[in-house]
């Protein structure tokens, strides 16, 4: 999947953690939960506030923009990012180092998906609890969720990358040797 598709999906997601943090604004309770034990139950509330319901899009507003920086960084400055086997991907050429930045770029829009989808399974937990149902359900599985896509994310990342880098190398050493060899004498 292309990065910018991830990208508009992300913010898909985030506009409906917004429009539906809004819409469900009005039903609320006046205390409302803002912490939850490991084992998915609400552990300190506060009255009703802007800043109290709305700190978790919020925060995943802050993170996707944070991540978009991050990815026009990584694709205007190269030279900033730490990537395993960095010497490599850095004695690449420009056009040998796209496909590695475009994975990484890819992966960093997954990465902002899974924090807006984790998030927003976190508001709805939030929600439900507020109103008196089961919201443990929603703050265990958003934290599962959020504890294994995130991690497992990092390593597919990583490997992705470096698998990439390995590609890119391989092809510019053989590029290199066949040219070495059609201009070297018979």
């Amino acid at each position: 999947m292309k990065g910018g598709v991830l990208h508009w999906m992300n913010i898909g997601l985030l506009l409906a953690l917004i429009i539906g943090s809004v819409i469900v604004w009005p039903t609320l309770p006046e205390r409302i939960p803002i912490h939850f034990g490991f084992d998915g139950k609400a552990d300190n509330w506060t009255d009703r506030s802007f800043w109290a319901w709305f700190i978790l899009p919020l925060i995943a507003v802050f993170s996707s923009a944070l991540i978009v920086v991050m990815s026009w960084l990584v694709q205007r400055r190269p030279e900033v990012i730490n990537l395993p086997d960095r010497t490599a991907f850095l004695a690449l050429t420009p056009a040998r180092r796209q496909p590695v930045i475009d994975t990484l770029r890819r992966s960093m829009y997954l990465l902002a998906m899974i924090i807006t989808i984790m998030l927003g399974i976190m508001q709805i937990g939030s929600y439900r609890t507020a109103l008196g149902n089961d919201g443990e359900t929603f703050m265990i599985v958003a934290l599962g969720i959020g504890s294994v896509m995130m991690t497992l994310m990092s390593v597919v990342m990583m490997v992705s990358v470096q698998s990439k880098i390995d590609a890119q190398t391989k092809a510019a050493r053989l590029e290199r040797e066949g040219s070495d060899g059609k201009s070297a004498p018979a």
